[in-house]
C-alpha cells in the first residue's frame, strides 16, 4: 500500500514551472517530502518505494533550487526590461504591441505580493484567463496632470523618461505579474490592454472597482 502511494505521489508530480509556485509553499513541501523520505529509511523500507520517494524529494529539490534562482533573477532586473503589451484598438478591435515598462500613480492601492504568487501560477501554468482587460494611461499625459508616477521599484519616473512607461490603472497585481516573469527570462506579453484617458485618477480607480470584492474601505482610502 505505502509502495503505491509513493509511486503515485511520484506520477501527479507537477512539472518543474520556474517562479510557477509560491516558494515558501515549495519550501514547506520540500521539508514534509525530505521528512517522509527518512522515515522510509528509518522502518526499513522496501528499496523500491525509499527510491521512488527519493525521486520525488530530488524533483522537489530542483523545482525548489529553480525557483529561487528565477526569483533572484527577476528581482535584479525587475523594471530594466520592458513588456510587452497587446493594445486594443476601442474603434476597430484590433491588437499592436507595444513595448512599455510598468509605472503606478503614488496613490494607487499597495501591491499585494500574495495575490502577484496567484497570478505567477495562473500564467505559468497556462491558466490566465486574457479577457481580463488591464487598463493603462500614458505617463506622459498623468505627468503633465500633475500625478506622481512611480515605477515598478519604487523609484519617481522622471519627465523625460516618461514616453517608455505605461501607467497601470486596473490590473496592477496582473502586471507585476508578467513584469516578473520577464525579469526571470520569460516570454510573455500582456493581453487585452486598453488605454484610457483619464482626468480624476483617484475617482476612476474607486468607481471602476466599486462594485468589486477585491477593494476594502481602507482601499478606498488610501486612494
Amino acid at each position: 500500500m505505502a509502495q503505491n502511494v509513493v509511486i503515485e505521489n511520484v506520477n501527479n508530480q507537477v512539472a518543474n514551472i520556474v517562479m510557477g509556485a509560491n516558494i515558501t509553499e515549495l519550501k514547506r513541501e520540500k521539508k514534509n517530502e525530505e521528512a517522509l523520505l527518512q522515515s522510509l529509511k528509518n522502518r526499513g523500507a522496501n528499496e523500491a518505494v525509499i527510491k521512488a520517494q527519493q525521486d520525488v524529494v530530488d524533483a522537489k529539490n530542483k523545482q525548489y533550487n529553480d525557483s529561487m534562482e528565477a526569483e533572484k533573477q527577476a528581482q535584479e532586473n525587475l523594471g530594466n526590461t520592458p513588456v510587452i503589451f497587446e493594445v486594443v484598438d476601442e474603434a476597430t478591435g484590433e491588437k499592436k504591441e507595444v513595448s512599455k515598462k510598468i509605472a503606478y500613480v503614488v496613490n494607487n492601492r499597495p501591491i499585494d505580493t500574495l495575490k502577484v504568487d496567484k497570478f505567477i501560477a495562473l500564467i505559468s501554468n497556462g491558466k490566465y484567463e486574457n479577457a481580463y482587460p488591464t487598463i493603462v494611461a500614458d505617463a506622459e499625459t498623468l505627468i503633465a496632470a500633475r500625478y506622481e508616477l512611480h515605477d515598478i521599484r519604487g523609484n519617481k519616473v522622471a519627465v523625460e523618461e516618461a514616453d517608455d512607461y505605461f501607467v497601470i490603472l486596473d490590473g496592477q497585481h496582473r502586471g507585476m505579474a508578467f513584469a516578473k516573469l520577464v525579469a526571470a527570462g520569460k516570454d510573455y506579453k500582456i493581453p487585452n490592454t486598453h488605454v484610457r484617458s483619464v482626468e480624476n485618477v483617484g475617482e476612476y480607480l474607486v468607481d471602476i472597482n466599486g462594485t468589486g470584492t477585491s477593494w476594502s474601505n481602507k482601499d478606498r482610502l488610501v486612494v
